[in-house]
């Protein structure tokens, strides 16, 4: 049975493991061993302390996303969705797109317009994902695209 939950900070150590793991053979997208890892997850894990949740089944963590529902641009009221990881043995099973509805359930009830990420141009199963779930393309900068859904 699938529960998402708020990651603790005692989470951080699994997460550092499944995020690598998730991020293996897009290394250019990601930080590069587990000390930078646990440093970027930590920074998460800081600024978005109500909006960083984990999938657990099978009683171990296959997932997480981290988002923030206040983060303004262009005086519109943005969710900007941070991180999504699903453990590679896990995906094609909806976990992502549960955890994509409940940020943007939030997203809602915080009085945002839009929900907005980043993606590497590489990507391209992530890519796929984004545009099935409603998201656009909208620019580019550098290897990254930037996405865009009106919710």
């Amino acid at each position: 049975m699938l529960r998402i939950k708020r990651v603790r900070e005692a989470d951080l150590p699994f997460l550092v493991k499944l995020y690598l793991k998730s991020y293996k053979g897009l290394e250019e997208y990601s930080e590069k061993d587990e000390d930078g890892a646990y440093h970027y997850l930590l920074w998460l894990y800081n600024n978005c302390p109500k909006t960083f949740f984990k999938a657990e089944a099978d009683s171990k963590i296959i997932g997480f996303i981290a988002f923030d529902p206040f983060w303004n641009r262009h005086k519109k009221r943005n969710l900007e969705i941070h991180e999504v990881v699903v453990d590679p043995d896990y995906r094609k099973k909806g976990i992502g797109s549960k955890m994509i509805d409940l940020a943007i359930k939030i997203g809602k009830r915080k009085k945002d317009t839009e929900a907005s990420l980043w993606v590497g141009k590489k990507n391209v199963n992530a890519i796929k994902w984004y545009k099935k779930l409603g998201f656009v393309k909208v620019g580019e900068w550098g290897k990254w695209f930037r996405f865009k859904k009106k919710i």
